[in-house]
């Protein structure tokens, strides 16, 4: 029997991750959870990971052959208002749980979920894991944190894979997020609780990689069990959307026609971020199945009936 802790159960990725790995013989899944419902499939364990004895007694309990580690602090869009926040929950929660995990007479593989945000950006090709970074937002530096907390206790003996997904999308996931905050506005739109105006506030040229959170997620389980010690492995699609390209298919799909508001003091002339996940497919074969259209009109029709539900409750 695999014991397997996911923190960050009850998050976005995370209910992915139990949904997915539930489904593998077995295994036996404990997860945390902190002002989330707990997923289905698996045993919660209500923690704060910034408390190192609460995560002593989270780990000398469960005893896991194998963590998942994706509790984080994740809106890069509202880290520069919650900078220290962002940094000292992503910082010390990974930290407390390597710290246990290293006093363990046999230790479980950790995945450490990292980013693909601190990568500088790049006109053309595609970042690999040894192209040069620039954190240009406290998410981004909380996560190179992560990084080198990651390789130190490698370094010691501690089996720490690294995975760096970039932007990835699906139903379920929180505002505060460019998909979700279009969908949030254009489903209201489209229910007439809205003018039809959104507002952007930020690059509509910008470009990024988009990966649906359950390809996300299949790369996680192939990591932890194929990950070399001591790496780290990109997760991405190895295509660029242009937001301003998102925004417009995501009207289309929803029927509406609307005008955009945005904060041209945001634009910047470069910003493009493309992944390159050439070593996580030559280790595992992995490479996403889900079109990036159909990941949109999911997280339309999961904001659809958001949107109605709120209609409703007025």
């Amino acid at each position: 029997m695999v014991r397997i802790l996911v923190t960050g159960a009850s998050g976005f990725a995370g209910r992915y991750l139990v949904e997915y790995l539930r489904n593998k013989p077995e295994v036996e899944i404990h997860g945390t959870v902190y002002g989330g419902a707990a997923p289905e499939g698996m045993t919660p364990h209500p923690c704060d990971l910034r408390d190192p004895a609460a995560v002593d007694a989270l780990v000398a309990a469960v005893r896991p052959s194998q963590i998942y580690h994706l509790a984080s602090a994740s809106n890069v869009q509202s880290s520069p208002d919650r900078a220290w926040d962002t940094i000292e929950n992503n910082t010390f929660t990974l930290l407390r749980l390597l710290r246990a995990c290293s006093g363990m007479k046999s230790p479980p593989r950790i995945l450490a979920v990292t980013t693909g945000e601190f990568y500088e950006t790049r006109d053309q090709g595609c970042l690999d894991e040894t192209a040069p970074v620039n954190p240009t937002n406290p998410y981004a530096v909380s996560k190179m944190v992560q990084e080198m907390l990651a390789i130190q206790y490698a370094l010691s003996g501690l089996p720490v894979i690294r995975a760096r997904p970039f932007n990835h999308g699906g139903a379920g996931q929180a505002s505060g997020f460019v998909l979700t905050d279009f969908a949030a506005q254009i489903a209201r739109i489209a229910a007439g609780m809205q003018p039809p105006l959104v507002e952007v506030s930020g690059n509509l040229d910008a470009e990024r990689d988009f990966t649906h959170v359950r390809d996300v997620v299949r790369a996680y389980a192939l990591l932890m069990e194929k990950g070399q010690p001591g790496e780290a492995y990109n997760i991405a699609s190895g295509v660029t959307w242009r937001i301003r390209t998102i925004l417009e298919r995501m009207c289309e799909l929803a029927g509406v026609r609307v005008s955009i508001a945005y904060n041209a003091s945001r634009q910047r002339l470069l910003d493009r971020k493309c992944g390159d996940s050439s070593r996580l497919r030559a280790l595992t074969e992995w490479k996403p199945e889900i079109p990036v259209e159909r990941m949109l009109s999911e997280v339309l029709d999961d904001w659809h009936v958001r949107v109605r539900a709120e209609n409703v409750s007025v």
